[in-house]
């Protein structure tokens, strides 16, 4: 689901009802156009501005891929090292819940400095840089 409809508001307590009209991505950023007359006006005016969304907004598609994810075995550099048997939202991103093949219980951030890929077809995560996280 798309963002729409949200917040912006500016720390002089001044609050905007604005609707995206475009969006773009460069660079790792996203920009944003309102459809909304003044916002380009008043941006400049105001140091810092929170966009603020419905909650659901950000994760009624993501349950259900990361659904999916349950049961998908976890592979660190050409070993299993367990099976996804969870996930939770940590409020910035989602954390893996892994049942370990020692019998531990491993999480691991789903965030590309861990997760390498996601063969659905295969039912496997790969992994990196996850060593640290099982030696605790």
């Amino acid at each position: 689901m798309a963002i729409q409809d949200c917040y912006l508001i500016f720390r002089s307590d001044r609050v905007f009802y604005v609707t995206i009209s475009d969006s773009k991505k460069s660079q790792g950023r996203i920009y944003i156009k309102f459809a909304e007359d003044g916002i380009d006006g008043e941006r400049p005016l105001h140091k810092e501005v929170i966009l603020a969304i419905e909650p659901d907004i950000l994760t009624s598609d993501d349950s259900e891929e990361m659904d999916d994810l349950i049961g998908y075995q976890v592979v660190l550099a050409d070993q299993v090292i367990g099976t996804v048997s969870d996930y939770f939202d940590n409020s910035a991103h989602h954390v893996l819940v892994i049942d370990g093949v020692s019998g531990s219980e491993v999480m691991i951030p789903y965030v590309d400095h861990f997760i390498v890929s996601v063969l659905a077809d295969l039912r496997t995560i790969i992994v990196q840089n996850a060593e640290p996280l099982l030696e605790i």
